[in-house]
């Protein structure tokens, strides 16, 4: 079972991360927004949810 609280966590997380690299690819504040992808988004927020829920087990 999913844990929403931790879910939520690592959205958060997964966001700000691939927003941060995103803008560190440019200065260019038009292209910032097709630096970000939501497949990316997706697999990094998987990621950081197993690490978390590891840590809380």
């Amino acid at each position: 079972m999913v844990d929403k609280d931790l879910l939520k966590i690592a959205a958060k997380l997964a966001s700000s991360q691939v927003i941060a690299n995103a803008i560190a690819t440019t200065t260019n504040k038009n292209v910032i927004a097709s630096q970000v992808k939501p497949n990316d988004l997706l697999k990094l927020t998987a990621t950081y949810y197993k690490s978390l829920d590891s840590i809380n087990n």
